[in-house]
């Protein structure tokens, strides 16, 4: 009668706990994120991930024979983040042109998922 008791009151308990809405700070609602995936090549030259995002997580390819440098309109292999091939970075809140990659070598490839 115990096994039952308690199957039934995590039936009724599991559904209120996994229904709440998450509130910000001052009691508004969370807001909602659109997300969208770009991948792309890079080389010697730095270039800017033009899009405007909230969060951003960039990632080096797991097949890249090089390193991908993450950093502003100045990064070079001496002057930004190192990712190394397969690794990531999260950079928050950032505005258009702002980020920068720019390669070991020529075709190296990254990929970022940026929070809207």
């Amino acid at each position: 009668m115990r096994k039952i008791a308690i199957v039934v009151l995590c039936m009724v308990l599991v559904p209120l706990i996994l229904a709440f809405t998450v509130k910000e700070k001052d009691g508004s609602n969370f807001p909602q994120f659109s997300i969208t995936f770009t991948q792309g090549t890079v080389g010697a030259t730095a270039t800017a991930l033009t899009r405007e995002c909230l969060k951003m997580h960039i990632k080096a390819f797991a097949a890249n024979s090089g390193n991908i440098y993450v950093g502003d309109s100045g990064v070079t292999a001496d002057k930004g983040w190192e990712l190394d091939a397969g690794e990531e970075v999260v950079v928050d809140s950032y505005t258009f042109n702002e980020v920068y990659v720019i390669g070991s070598a020529a075709g190296q490839k990254y990929a970022y998922i940026c929070y809207n």
